[in-house]
Order: structure tokens, then sequence, then C-alpha cells
């Protein structure tokens, strides 16, 4: 396979200048040393061996290396992070020990920390800054079409937290909920972290259910846009949907049929099979359709067109707004689906906000993934896939940053990546 000329500078561009900021690098970095300085001065007895003696302070070519560790680990999945940097023939990856010794890793992810003492006094300080961060490059960095969805996504943690959330029908079942903004292809423009009562939702929203605010403080850059958002039947209401009209945004979503503000009689009304009833209110439409059971959506610019739709070697009549509602609003679990298989967080991380830390990383390389293939559909067609994508910017950054791999480039790209990259 080939890779166009500029491949490991762009992933560099994106990835490390852009996404995660040279400033939030620096912060961290900073925020580290900090920590580690305060727990070496404590006068808590420690043994001659313990790791903290043996601290030094890191910075930001460390810190890369450290990243560049991290995102290899979600690669080359192993139970335990010890295993990384073993002597055992059988189970050792020797590449880890010869970057960085297993003390000094563990050290570093020991004392890794971002807090400061700006941002708002919330449950997610210690991250804070990070996640202000992320939010602020991904909006920045792509314009979305017309079509967007609300969605929300659980990341697995099965520590002691009072705003873990629990959710049988998810995978993970246990964890931090992400409310998330994406685009059809699985790009994340936004998101929010639930933490309970002091969940950061926008103010001016503070009169409006929980699952409006959620919505609201989302698209709140994306008003006046012409913007169609797609949601579930968690979010949609007619209340907001009229909302979402007053700012010139456009929604569709099913909607539980019980649901304040739908016709009294639209519970109880009967259709046959494939069949659907239609109610307007101002720029609203309700649909009632019935497949293998009702279903009930709330568009705000369909009516009651129907497409023909191939299913099981049969063709069958279908609203348009349940068609286009099938197409649009997989973005989210798309994007869960493409962090599956190289996520970088580790199950037994006790420190919530380390966990969040890997999680967000996750978000962010997923999303370079995005923009390089936008980038590179415009100038050549041989894009890489997602783990060679991988493999690439975890190179890139060790690279850039560690003498081990500042020899030989060109060689360790074509022989072990089976990529040709020119530089």
């Amino acid at each position: 396979m080939t890779i166009i000329s500029t491949a490991v500078p762009t992933i560099i561009k994106i990835a490390i200048e852009e996404m995660v900021t040279e400033n939030i690098v620096k912060q961290i970095v900073y925020e580290t040393n900090r920590y580690a300085e305060i727990i070496g001065n404590t006068s808590k007895p420690r043994q001659w061996y313990s790791r903290i003696n043996k601290w030094q302070s890191t910075n930001t070519k460390e810190f890369n290396v450290f990243l560049g560790i991290l995102i290899l680990q979600g690669i080359i999945r192993k139970p335990e992070l010890q295993m990384y940097f073993t002597t055992d023939e059988l189970l050792s990856t020797p590449i880890f020990k010869r970057i960085m010794t297993a003390d000094r890793f563990l050290l570093l992810l020991r004392m890794l920390h971002f807090e400061t003492n700006e941002g708002p006094d919330t449950k997610l300080k210690k991250i804070w800054p990070v996640i202000e961060c992320l939010r602020s490059s991904f909006k920045k960095l792509h314009k979305p079409g017309r079509l967007l969805c609300v969605d929300e996504s659980l990341h697995l943690y099965k520590g002691r937290l009072s705003w873990k959330q629990v959710i049988p029908t998810k995978r993970a079942r246990f964890g931090f909920r992400f409310y998330m903004l994406c685009d059809t292809n699985g790009y994340i423009l936004d998101f929010i972290i639930y933490t309970g009562a002091d969940t950061n939702y926008k103010e001016n929203f503070s009169d409006l259910s929980l699952s409006s605010r959620v919505v609201l403080t989302l698209v709140e850059d994306y008003l006046d846009l012409g913007h169609c958002i797609f949601m579930d039947n968690y979010y949609s209401s007619p209340k907001l949907f009229l909302q979402l009209i007053k700012q010139k945004i456009d929604a569709a979503g099913t909607v539980r049929s019980n649901c304040i503000g739908l016709p009294i009689d639209f519970k109880r009304i009967k259709v046959h099979k494939n069949e659907q009833i239609v109610r307007y209110y101002k720029k609203l439409t309700a649909v009632k359709w019935l497949d293998k059971k009702f279903v009930t959506m709330l568009p705000t610019y369909h009516n009651d067109d129907v497409t023909t739709v191939h299913k099981r070697n049969k063709q069958i009549e279908v609203p348009v707004c349940v068609h286009d509602y099938n197409v649009t609003m997989g973005g989210v679990d798309l994007a869960d689906q493409q962090l599956a298989p190289y996520c970088v967080p580790r199950k037994l991380l006790k420190k919530y906000y380390k966990k969040i830390f890997m999680i967000l990383l996750d978000l962010a390389t997923l999303n370079s993934y995005h923009l390089y293939k936008i980038q590179t559909h415009q100038t050549n067609h041989n894009i890489m896939t997602q783990l060679q994508f991988l493999i690439a910017l975890a190179y890139s950054l060790l690279e850039s940053n560690c003498m081990v791999f500042q020899v030989k480039q060109l060689d360790y790209v074509e022989q072990h990546l089976n990529l040709h990259v020119c530089v």
C-alpha cells in the first residue's frame, strides 16, 4: 500500500499541534512535576526502594513519548501493564523497554496530573483543562455537513464514583456517560460528561428538562446555521423541537407515544402494518407507523411522504422520516465501534480523571483519523486504515521525541509498518 508523501507530517500537525495543543501539553507537564514535588516532600515514610525516590522532572518530549506508548498499548493488548516490559521471551515486546523503563513509565502514570486553580469547582476539576482544550479543538478543526446526531456513549469504569452510571443495555454497563454530538461519519464535534447535578450545561437553558439542556448545549455553536439534528426518544419532545425551530435548526427523532405535547389520541389510535397516520402542528409533524412494532416519529421538515426500501428480499414502503433517521442516527454508535478495537484506557486504573484522560486521548486520535481521511481524499485515494494510522501516529510521537527512533526512520516505516512514506 502506498501512502501520500506528507502522511507523517500531516499526522503530527493534526494530532499533536492542533488537536492536543502545545499549551495543554506544557500545562500537563507543569502540573505533573508540581504534583510529584508535593508528593516527594510529604513526611509520609517510604521504603528506600520506592519509585517516588527516583523521580526526576519530566518535559514535553518525554510526555509525547509517554503518549506514544499509550497509543501502542491500545494496539498491542496485554492483560497487565508490567507485561509490556517483561523480559520473558514468551511474552516480551522488546520495543517498550527500549523506549522507556517500566519504573519510569509507571512513575509517570502515577504522577500524571492536570489540575489547576482555574476553571469551575466541579467534579471534573481535576481534568477540566484537557476537556475544554479538546472540546474547542474538535469544533474548530472540522466544519460538519447539514446532518448531525445527538446520542450517549458509556465508557467503562468500575471504581467508586458518585456519578458513575449504570446502563444495563450498554456493553460497558458501568462507567462514564458521555453525551455526544457527531456527524454522520462518526467525527465527534462536542461532548458533555455527565456528573449529576453539576453537569456543565449552559445557564440560559436551566428552565428546560435535562435532556433538552443536553441537546441545546451541544448544538449551541451550530445555531442559526440550518443544520438538522437527529436524536432518539430520550431527547425528543415537541417543546425542544419548537425551541430549535426558533434557532433555525431542523430536528427529527423517535418520540415516546405518551410524550407531553403529542395529540391525545395518538397513543390509542390503531393502524395496520406498513400504514401511517400523521398529525401537524405549525412546523412539527407527528408520524405513527407500524412495522413489527409501532414507531412514533417527530420531524420538523418531513411530511407524509414514503420511500421504497429493500428488506429481506422484499420491497416495502417506509416513511421518509423513518428512512432518514435510520441512515443518519448512527454517528455516535459508529464512533464507539471505531474506538473499541484500539482503546487506550486500562481496566484497572483507579483514578477516574486518568481514565477520562485516556478516553479523551482515544477521542482525539479518532478525530485526527477522520481529519486525515478528509485531507487525503482531496489529494489522493490511497488512505491508511485506522490501524495503520495509529501505528504511524505512535511512530511519529516516538520518532520526534525519542533517541531510539531517530535513526533509520524510512527502513522502520517500510519494513515494519508495510507502508511507503517519503519525508
